[in-house]
């Protein structure tokens, strides 16, 4: 079989982005990850407090203007 240059290149640059990858999933798994319970009490308290400085928003001009 001929090899023609742009195949080894290709072979090349297939087997470093595969070796790429493997090395990112065996960082992921590395890194500590939060589970989703943890993830969805975190939005819901952002949710809370983002609703709760809107509602104080409202609520200081008509404070202001009584």
């Amino acid at each position: 079989m001929t090899m023609y240059p742009i195949t080894a290149v290709c072979r090349l640059w297939q087997s470093q982005f595969e070796q790429s990858l493997r090395i990112w999933a065996w960082w992921a798994q590395l890194i500590p990850q939060e589970s989703a319970a943890e993830l969805s009490a975190d939005a819901e308290a952002e949710g809370r407090a983002a609703s709760a400085n809107a509602t104080q928003r409202r609520k200081r001009p008509a404070a202001e203007a009584a």
